[in-house]
């Protein structure tokens, strides 16, 4: 079997990197997390670089940024949320009883009041941001495969599977377990990588079915 580039440095920074991806899961950090995909990304980058994939450093770029956005849009919708709810609980004639009531205190989340505006737009801003979510999952997803392709490891497309699905379940509490899951796997993926890339695709392919094992 011929050996091609060493990617032992890219094998590091992706174990390290992964590591911190799970623990950012469990224990929520923002330094983790950040660094944790810079340190997938550079290791990403340096995995693809010179071959036939190597637009999925752009994509990792596009869908780091895209990470962002969402979250910020996702942050927007629940302080909508929070501040439509507190106004609505402490309007004016908000314990007043009685048929006068609507007339004395028009209810602003009532038809064409100001505060079911603010609620449509809470509700937007929670639907952008999941499709935000979706589409940088989809990236991920298509990134880790190449890197699967490229390296022959198949655990690569299995954890980019459960990243994309965890994002699908994020509306629910079984998304994080699924995307934990495939944070997991990811970390597993970097661990079983080779010190050179296979020299072409016959022995990535070779390398993937050892990896994967018998059926």
């Amino acid at each position: 079997m011929g050996l091609g580039k060493s990617i032992s440095k890219a094998r590091t920074l992706g174990e390290i990197g992964s590591i911190l991806y799970v623990i950012s899961l469990v224990i929520p950090n923002a330094i983790l997390l950040i660094g944790g995909v810079v340190l997938l990304l550079l290791s990403v980058l340096d995995i693809v670089r010179d071959t036939e994939y190597k637009g999925s450093g752009n994509s990792f770029i596009i869908a780091m940024i895209l990470d962002i956005v969402w979250l910020y849009v996702a942050a927007f919708a629940v302080a909508l949320t929070l501040g439509a709810y507190k106004a609505y609980v402490e309007r004016p004639g908000a314990d007043c009883m009685g048929p006068m009531c609507d007339r004395l205190f028009p209810n602003p989340f009532g038809p064409g009041g100001a505060g079911r505006t603010v609620v449509m737009a809470a509700l937007g801003a929670a639907i952008i941001a999941y499709v935000i979510n979706i589409i940088t999952g989809i990236l991920y997803r298509n990134i880790y495969k190449n890197v699967g392709k490229i390296t022959g490891v198949s655990y690569f497309e299995r954890s980019a599977n459960w990243i994309f699905w965890g994002r699908i379940l994020s509306i629910v509490l079984v998304g994080l377990v699924v995307d934990l899951v495939g944070r997991v796997m990811l970390a597993i993926s970097f661990f079983h990588l080779p010190d050179f890339l296979p020299s072409n695709e016959e022995e990535a392919q070779s390398i993937q079915e050892k990896d994967s094992g018998p059926e």
